[in-house]
């Protein structure tokens, strides 16, 4: 595709996009702890700082950067939230919340309120119901992470529009309550549903695959490979993440994936145009611009990592473009792709670490959550690639083809520069 149609469909589709994208919520978190004791609770409620800042300035900060009076709206506004989302209840009956006076404190990158739950029966006789809902307005995109712990037991729950409450079960009680594995399970398969930048890269690798295979047998096999090797990174890094023993850096992990995507989307074109030089040089383009940018001062980002991704990625294209060029008859090698999308799945991993990092769970707690939820991310990729599969077989002898591409690849690329642009800035 020259890069002129490339740009034309790209804006096409973007400003067809722009107000619905401009207004979609990324996933997000929020986490809490209960220590009950009796018929009393210590509470403490964990929000990102940008969660809650686009509940009042909107998705990606059009309004601008977090400034000292946003930031003390943002630590009132904290504390209205959790006692309008949290509720309590016993038999039916609600229980006391009560909050530390003041606004949200701040440590990091979070803001927390502490305080406190009475009710009237003592816990561990009576059971008691724990609902979080403290972004109604985000969906299923919203995900509020609880870490119970009554006496010598653990529970924990990811609440949401799918299991919107926590039951303790009581000595008195009999309701029982699904074990924690379960619960990450279905949190990792909403995770990667509506982590749009997950599944947009996923969706690029098979189209890739789709381009490349001579039958279906080895685009099926392609892709299992391919996505075989994203599984492997992607678990490595969460794994790593989870434990605490590599700590990353949220914001770059976040504009790593974008560019990721963006590599993806021009080999696509490469692909699609046998060897064109035109798509490296835009890829060339952006990603020196980004480690640019990072030594300029103009975003605040690790230099050396952008620049590492920039020539590592700009590498792969090049032989990516020599591997279009071969004749159609010639084998091509599988473990170099496979290789570079282990690789890009040791970024996307980190991504998906942010659910686990904030839980503070530790010994076969940890080890059932980061199972679980590596698990229900799988099933849900799984899910989404084999419809995508199906449809993408099912056109490909039609003269729907190389539009279905050039669309593909005008969707992806405006969706991968919008993430691009809001994360570089955040």
């Amino acid at each position: 595709m020259p890069a002129r149609r490339l740009l034309q469909l790209t804006l096409t589709v973007g400003l067809l996009l722009l107000s619905a994208a401009a207004g979609a919520h990324a996933r997000s978190l929020s986490h809490s702890s209960w220590t009950w004791s009796g018929t009393t609770a210590q509470l403490q409620v964990r929000f990102k700082q940008l969660t809650m800042a686009e509940t009042i300035v909107g998705p990606g900060l059009e309004g601008g950067a977090i400034g000292p009076r946003e930031l003390a709206n943002m630590r009132r506004f904290a504390r209205s939230r959790v006692l309008a989302g949290v509720g309590v209840s016993q038999g039916g009956t609600p229980c006391e919340l009560s909050l530390e006076p003041g606004p949200a404190r701040i440590v990091g990158d979070l803001l927390i309120v502490d305080g406190s739950c009475r009710c009237p029966e003592d816990v561990a006789q009576s059971g008691a119901r724990i609902s979080v809902d403290l972004f109604p307005d985000f969906g299923v995109s919203h995900t509020h992470l609880a870490v119970v712990r009554l006496g010598q037991e653990q529970k924990e729950a990811a609440l949401g529009r799918l299991q919107p409450e926590l039951v303790l079960s009581g000595a008195r009680e009999a309701a029982p309550v699904a074990g924690s594995w379960l619960t990450f399970l279905r949190t990792g398969v909403v995770h990667i549903l509506v982590g749009y930048d997950h599944l947009v890269f996923l969706l690029m690798l098979l189209l890739i695959g789709w381009l490349r295979s001579r039958n279906q047998r080895d685009m099926l096999r392609d892709l299992a490979w391919m996505a075989s090797a994203f599984t492997v990174g992607h678990s490595l890094t969460l794994a790593l993440a989870a434990t605490g023993l590599v700590r990353p850096n949220g914001p770059t992990v976040e504009l790593l994936i974008a560019l990721s995507i963006i590599v993806l989307t021009l080999e696509s074109l490469i692909v699609l145009e046998q060897g064109s030089r035109r798509a490296h040089t835009i890829a060339a383009a952006i990603l020196l611009a980004i480690p640019a940018a990072a030594l300029a001062g103009v975003i605040n980002h690790p230099v050396l990592a952008l620049l590492g991704l920039a020539l590592f990625s700009m590498a792969y294209l090049e032989w990516a473009r020599h591997q279009a060029q071969r004749a159609a008859d010639e084998p091509r090698p599988l473990a170099l792709r496979c290789g570079v999308t282990c690789a890009f799945g040791l970024i996307h991993g980190f991504g998906f670490a942010g659910v686990l990092l904030d839980t503070k769970l530790s010994g076969g707690a940890l080890v059932s959550a980061l199972l679980s939820f590596n698990v229900g991310v799988e099933l849900g990729q799984l899910v989404v690639l084999a419809f995508a599969a199906l449809l993408l077989w099912k056109i490909r002898a039609t003269r729907w083809r190389r539009l279905t591409v050039q669309l593909g690849a005008a969707l992806t690329f405006f969706l991968a520069c919008y993430w691009l642009g809001l994360r570089a800035l955040a």
